[in-house]
C-alpha cells in the first residue's frame, strides 16, 4: 500500500492538484483511500496469490496440509478475490457438501439478526412471547439472546443433543422443534453456558411466529437469495420446518458468502442485509459466561479470558487465547468434521474449509489460520 508521503507528492516531489482537490471537498482519513469492496456478484473474482501479499509456493504447504487432515475442500479469498481453491473427495465449486453441520448456527444467528432489523423482534424479547408452550412455566424469562449466546439453560443432554441431529432419520423425524421445544427447564436462564442444539432448533418456532412464514422460507427470501448463495439448500424435518443448528446444504463458495457478509459488517454490494450493530453485536461475547462465544459465532479471546468449548472436557472451562496463532479479533462458524468459515477482519481474509472425517475443537480453527498465514508476505 503506498505511504501518505507517496500518496501526496509525485516523483518529482510536487503536491498532486487532483489530491488538494479531494481534500478541500472531503476530510482526509485511510477510509478515503480505502478500495471498495469487490462482491461476488454474481461470482467469484479470482487473482493470483502474490497480487495479494501470498507466496504461492509456501501455499503448495498449506494445501498439504489440508489434504493431510482429511479436507474436502480448502478456499482462501484476500480482499474479495479467491487467492487459493482446491477440492478433494468428489467436491467441487458446485458441488455441495450435504451437511456442514454447525456453521450452519451461524446462518441462523444472521437470520435473527435480519429480523431484529425488519421489526419482526428484538433479542431482549422472551422467547415464550413467540412460544406459547413456555408462557408461564420455568422457561417462561429465557430471551432470543440467551438462545443465541448458548445461556439459556435450557435441558442440555450429550447423548440427546447429539443424537436427535446427528443422526439422519432423527433429524427427518416429523416435529423436531416441537420436541426441542418440549425439553425441560434444566438451569436459571443465563446462569450456565451449554452448546445446546436443542435449545436452538427452538428459534424455528421464534421466528416462523415472528415473521408469520416458514423459516426455511424466510432464510430462501432473506438471506440465501440476497447473497446469491445459488448451490444451497437449508434442511427441514417432515413438517418442513428448518433445522436450525445443523444440516445446511452448501459449496465452500457459498460458506464464504456468509463470512464476506459479516466481514463488510452486514452490507452486500451496497444493501445492508444485516445491521452493523447486530455484526458487532454477534462477534462479541454473547454472555459473560463464555468469553470464546458470541450469538451462534466462535470468537478468539484474550490471555486472561475464560471460555468453554464442547470438544475440550465436557464444557470444562480454559484460560487464555482459545486461537493463540491467530489475531485477536479473528471469528469463525464452525461445525462437526472441521467444516469452517474463519474471517479476519484485520487481514481482510477468509479461509473455508470443508471435511468429512471426525474432528473437534479449537485447533482445527487455530492451526488452518496458522498453515494459512504461513504463507503470507504482508
Amino acid at each position: 500500500m503506498s505511504s501518505l508521503k507517496e500518496l501526496l507528492f509525485n516523483k518529482s516531489g510536487r503536491m498532486i492538484k487532483s489530491f488538494i482537490a479531494v481534500s478541500i471537498a472531503c476530510t482526509f482519513s485511510t477510509s478515503t483511500l480505502a478500495q471498495d469492496p469487490i462482491f461476488p456478484v454474481p461470482t467469484w473474482q479470482s487473482d493470483t496469490p502474490e497480487n495479494h501479499d501470498f507466496d504461492s509456493t509456501l501455499l503448495q504447504d498449506t494445501s498439504s496440509y489440508a489434504e493431510s487432515i482429511n479436507s474436502d475442500s480448502l478456499l482462501i479469498i484476500r480482499n474479495g478475490h479467491i487467492i487459493w481453491e482446491e477440492y478433494w473427495n468428489g467436491l467441487g465449486q458446485t458441488t455441495p457438501q450435504k451437511n456442514v453441520w454447525s456453521v450452519t448456527k451461524s446462518f441462523t444467528s444472521i437470520l435473527v439478526g435480519i429480523a431484529q432489523d425488519q421489526g419482526h423482534l428484538s433479542i431482549n424479547d422472551k422467547a415464550s412471547d413467540y412460544i406459547s408452550q413456555w408462557q408461564g412455566g420455568s422457561s417462561d424469562s429465557v430471551t432470543i439472546k440467551q438462545l443465541l449466546a448458548n445461556s439459556s439453560g435450557r435441558h442440555h443432554s450429550i447423548f440427546f443433543d447429539n443424537w436427535y441431529f446427528r443422526n439422519e432419520n432423527s433429524v427427518g423425524k416429523s416435529d423436531m422443534t416441537g420436541y426441542a421445544i418440549g425439553r425441560s427447564q434444566q438451569s436459571t436462564p443465563g446462569t450456565v453456558w451449554r452448546y445446546n442444539n436443542l435449545a436452538i432448533q427452538t428459534l424455528d418456532r421464534v421466528l416462523s411466529v415472528a415473521t408469520g412464514i416458514s423459516t426455511a422460507s424466510y432464510a430462501t427470501s432473506e438471506l440465501v437469495n440476497p447473497l446469491g448463495m445459488l448451490n444451497t439448500t437449508v434442511f427441514t424435518d417432515n413438517s418442513g420446518q428448518m433445522i436450525m443448528p445443523s444440516h445446511m446444504k452448501t459449496t465452500a463458495r457459498d460458506m464464504a458468502r456468509l463470512g464476506y457478509l459479516f466481514l463488510n459488517d452486514g452490507n452486500w454490494n451496497g444493501q445492508q442485509i444485516v445491521p452493523h450493530s447486530y455484526v458487532t453485536a454477534a462477534t462479541s461475547p454473547g454472555s459473560s459466561l463464555n468469553a470464546a462465544y458470541g450469538f451462534l459465532w466462535w470468537l478468539n479471546t484474550g490471555p486472561n479470558d475464560t471460555w468453554l468449548h464442547p470438544a475440550i472436557n465436557n464444557h470444562a472451562t480454559q484460560t487464555g487465547v482459545i486461537f493463540p496463532d491467530a489475531p485477536a479479533d479473528l471469528y469463525a462458524a464452525s461445525g462437526n468434521n472441521g467444516q469452517v468459515v474463519i474471517v479476519s477482519p484485520s487481514e481482510n481474509l477468509i479461509i473455508v474449509r470443508q471435511g468429512h472425517v471426525k474432528v473437534d475443537g479449537p485447533e482445527i480453527i487455530n492451526g488452518l489460520y496458522r498453515e494459512v498465514a504461513a504463507a503470507m508476505t504482508n
